[in-house]
């Protein structure tokens, strides 16, 4: 089964005061919901999601990350992203992937006065200034 393990920088939400943490999960899920992707388990602050897909349909998979890390405030806060694979057979796991530290995958973490920024313009766009 595979597996999309994401925890976010609660404490560190909290105490900016720049997004809200429930609205924040929200949009994570439903980003995955529209790619199929569905809340499976937790395990304290970290969230593993899935889908019920072939092994090799990875690049479907691979949307989903393309579509968070265009997220400023996600890239702020997400602590931990990994990509995970657990034989069907055996429950052991088959492969891991740190995507925050995958070459292909790192992105430039915004500054805070650029997640501002990124808040500002949002609220602008939606008409709620």
């Amino acid at each position: 089964m595979l597996f999309f393990a994401l925890e976010l920088d609660e404490q560190r939400i909290k105490e900016d005061h720049i997004v809200n943490l429930d609205a924040a999960w929200q949009t994570i899920e439903d980003t995955f919901a529209q790619r199929d992707v569905t809340f499976h388990h937790s395990e304290g602050n970290i969230r593993y999601y899935t889908r019920n897909i072939d092994k090799h349909d990875f690049e479907y998979l691979w949307m989903v990350n393309m579509a968070m890390e265009k997220e400023v405030w996600f890239r702020y806060y997400i602590k931990t992203w990994m990509y995970i694979d657990i034989d069907d057979d055996t429950n052991e796991l088959y492969e891991d992937e740190d995507l925050l530290d995958e070459p292909d995958m790192v992105f430039d973490r915004p500054t805070k006065e650029q997640l501002e920024q990124a808040r500002i313009q949002h609220f602008q766009e939606k008409g709620n200034t």
